[in-house]
C-alpha cells in the first residue's frame, strides 16, 4: 500500500507542476472490462474464459503540447476470469476488484473530430478477490484476497476518438492492459457453502496467473477552470 500511495502521490506533484498555463481538462468516464487470466500451467481439464464486468471513474487530461497531453483515469475496475473444471462440469468465476489509476501518453489528431492514439503503465491496487462456485444446489464462496497480491502492475495500449462539443468533449476509446504482475501471492485459502468448508493450498510458482482486459470507455470531458 505504501508503494502504491508514494507512486499516486509523485504523479500528482507531477501534474500540479507542469505549465498552468496548458489546457486542462477533468471529466469522468466508465464502461466494459472484458477481462480474463493468463495462467501459466492450467491443468488439461481446466478451461479459463473471460468475464464481462465494469469500470468506472474519472479523468485528468493534462495538455503537454499542442496534440500531446498526459492522460489519468483513475478508477474503480473489476477484473477476473471464469474458470471451469471439466471434469466435474463446475465453473468458478474468480471476481477481482481494484482501484486503477493509468497513466497514459496520449497523442491526439486532426482537427474537428480527433482521434488518438495513448500507451503508458498502470497500476491497481487490489479491492477485493472472491471465487464462488456451484455443485448441483450448493453455492461455495470463499475469499481469496489473502492469496492475492495487492499491487497490479502492467501497461496499457489504445485509440479512441475525441468529439468536442459546445462545452466540453465526449469520447469513446478502447484498450488492452496487459497485466505484468504474477497476482498468485501463494498460501491456504477456505472456500465454503454453510458449515461445509474445504482449505485449498496454493504455490506461487506453479499456480502464477496474470490479468489481461480489453476495455472499452466512454467519457466527457470539460476545461478545468473554464480555461
Amino acid at each position: 500500500m505504501k508503494k502504491a500511495t508514494i507512486t499516486i502521490t509523485t504523479l500528482l506533484v507531477l501534474f500540479f507542476s507542469l505549465s498552468a498555463n496548458a489546457q486542462h481538462r477533468v471529466g469522468v468516464v466508465g464502461g466494459l472490462n472484458v477481462t480474463k487470466l493468463e495462467v501459466a500451467t492450467p491443468g488439461p481439464e481446466t478451461e479459463i474464459s473471460s468475464r464481462t464486468v465494469f469500470g468506472l471513474g474519472g479523468v485528468i487530461d493534462l495538455r503537454l503540447h499542442k496534440n500531446i497531453s498526459l492522460l489519468m483515469q483513475p478508477m474503480y475496475l473489476q477484473k477476473g476470469a471464469l474458470v471451469a473444471d471439466l471434469n466435474d462440469n463446475i465453473e468458478f468465476p474468480f471476481k477481482f476488484a481494484f482501484f486503477e489509476l493509468p497513466v497514459l501518453l496520449k497523442a491526439e489528431f486532426g482537427s474537428s473530430v480527433r482521434p488518438y492514439l495513448m500507451a503508458g503503465p498502470t497500476v491497481g491496487y487490489l479491492l477485493s478477490a472472491k471465487v464462488k462456485g456451484k455443485v448441483a444446489s450448493i453455492t461455495f464462496e470463499g475469499d481469496m484476497k489473502e492469496v492475492t497480491e495487492r499491487i497490479d502492475f502492467g501497461l496499457s495500449f489504445g485509440a479512441g476518438l475525441n468529439y468536442p462539443l459546445r462545452t466540453g468533449t465526449i469520447f469513446l476509446q478502447g484498450s488492452y492492459e496487459l497485466g505484468l504482475t504474477n497476482m498468485q501471492k501463494g498460501g491456504p485459502f477456505e472456500i465454503s457453502a454453510g458449515p461445509v468448508s474445504e482449505t485449498i493450498v496454493w504455490d506461487k510458482n506453479e499456480d502464477e496467473y496474470k490479468n489481461r482486459g480489453f476495455q472499452i470507455m466512454a467519457g466527457a470531458m470539460f476545461p478545468l477552470g473554464g480555461q
